[in-house]
């Protein structure tokens, strides 16, 4: 989203304009994750001042540059990790397979990150056959609050299929069941 300085003012003064919902602390972590850019350049200063004219834009997140992850990290922030989960992998389930599970992963690189005062909360799982985002939460308030609203999430699927279905859209309104 881009936006445009009708006066001088901070570059948090005009977000709160336009995010008049969000908390202080939610529009400082665009900052922080280098998601506001003035004129083209990123700025990390809230305080930032902006000239009559001036172009606030609101990009995706800088937050982590790591490129040797052992899964692929699409999104973070103060609250809340969102990772690409391959085909093959558990979501959670420890104890269950000898192969690290994505959330033993996640929880290891937050911790690390922390110094061990962090770790990841799972709040919704992908069957292990499943490539996709997954959701983690960075505090069991965060966990609690996604989990409680679930059902008001609209979540949406990519499905592949063998054989041409018998109409070119529809919805499939059936239990999926398990086979090998």
């Amino acid at each position: 989203m881009k936006y445009v300085a009708k006066k001088e003012m901070s570059a948090m003064d005009l977000m709160k304009i336009h995010y008049a919902g969000a908390s202080n602390s939610t529009l400082k972590d665009y900052f922080r994750n280098g998601r506001v850019r003035v004129n083209g350049k990123v700025v990390k200063m809230p305080s930032a001042q902006l000239s009559t004219g001036d172009e606030l834009a609101i990009g995706k997140a800088h937050l982590v540059v790591e490129n040797d992850l052992p899964f692929e990290l699409i999104y973070e922030d103060r609250d809340i990790i969102v990772v690409g989960k391959p085909t093959g992998i558990l979501t959670s389930g420890e104890g269950i397979t000898n192969k690290p599970t994505l959330h033993a992963l996640v929880d290891e690189y937050i911790g690390d990150r922390t110094n061990g005062r962090g770790r990841a909360y799972v709040v919704h799982r992908l069957d292990k056959e499943v490539g996709g985002l997954v959701l983690f939460a960075k505090s069991e308030d965060i966990v609690d609050a996604l989990q409680n609203n679930w059902k008001n999430f609209t979540k949406k699927y990519l499905a592949l299929s063998r054989n041409d279905p018998p109409a070119e859209e529809g919805t499939v309104d059936t239990w999926l069941v398990e086979h090998k």
